[in-house]
């Protein structure tokens, strides 16, 4: 389990970085669909874009955050941000699953073996900004400028990526 004490959209107090600069099979591999799979939970909420896990910095394959507007969200980039949302409550642990499908065009919010939201999500996967220190998922925020932003306060349990995008049926195995 990872904590973070850091304050709501903080920058660089405390992240953990999985890297997949220069992996180009990983990234080949998203790029027809896949899932993120968290267990997470915060103490603080605001209305104000914050992230547990992050990989977008003028792209990327997503986020589990909270949007703008307070909501639990994923968000993919496939020319556009790709917005599901979700209501959720301070100090409660979710398992949050967000699935981006590529031959459907869709992006799909989970919480806890539910489906929440769903997003029309056209187009193709895209990486983050070319220059390569941002190809990294943030766990407590979103890379930027080969550092970290957008952080908050609060626990991630388990993170994992799929290299595919399961359906509602794997969903409530996950």
């Amino acid at each position: 389990m990872a904590r973070s004490t850091c304050a709501w959209n903080d920058k660089d107090k405390g992240h953990y970085r999985i890297s997949y600069a220069g992996n180009d099979a990983f990234w080949q591999k998203l790029a027809d669909g896949y899932t993120m799979e968290a267990i997470v939970m915060s103490t603080d909420k605001q209305n104000t874009e914050a992230k547990w896990i992050g990989s977008h910095q003028g792209g990327g394959p997503g986020a589990i955050m909270v949007s703008g507007d307070g909501k639990l969200s994923f968000l993919p980039h496939t020319g556009d941000y790709r917005w599901t949302k979700t209501d959720w409550e301070t100090g409660v642990y979710y398992h949050v699953v967000g699935v981006y499908d590529h031959d459907a065009g869709k992006a799909y919010l989970y919480v806890d073996g539910e489906l929440r939201s769903v997003a029309e999500a056209p187009g193709e996967l895209t990486k983050p900004t070319s220059d390569s220190k941002n190809h990294f998922f943030a766990i407590f925020g979103d890379p930027q400028n080969g550092g970290c932003q957008q952080q908050l306060p609060g626990e991630v349990v388990t993170f994992r990526i799929y290299d595919t995008a399961v359906n509602a049926y794997e969903v409530r195995v996950l």
